[in-house]
């Protein structure tokens, strides 16, 4: 697994992030546990920093809820002490 530097990540922050889902392929697999240890990587950044926010924003209506869903997850995880990740919502969509 490579980091958002392009840098191979340790095998115990890979080993904290390694699951796999059984709906995807192997390949998928590998592609989500890289871009969920992208994403740790920029919000611990973004926690460690204090003064960085990070704004989560999708355009593509069929990509909304598996942003929403990380992007909940990211606030769950990194929201602590300070609000350092928030969501958008596309308020013209109907449902």
């Amino acid at each position: 697994v490579v980091n958002v530097m392009g840098k191979a990540m340790s095998e115990s922050t890979q080993q904290k992030l390694d699951f796999k889902l059984e709906s995807l392929t192997e390949k998928e697999n590998e592609q989500l546990v890289s871009g969920m240890a992208r994403i740790k990587h920029v919000c611990d950044f973004a926690v460690t920093s204090n003064k960085i926010r990070l704004l989560v924003d999708g355009e593509y209506t069929y990509m909304n809820p598996g942003i929403s869903a990380v992007a909940l997850s990211m606030m769950a995880a990194f929201n602590r002490k300070n609000a350092v990740v928030c969501n958008t919502y596309q308020c013209y969509l109907k449902v």
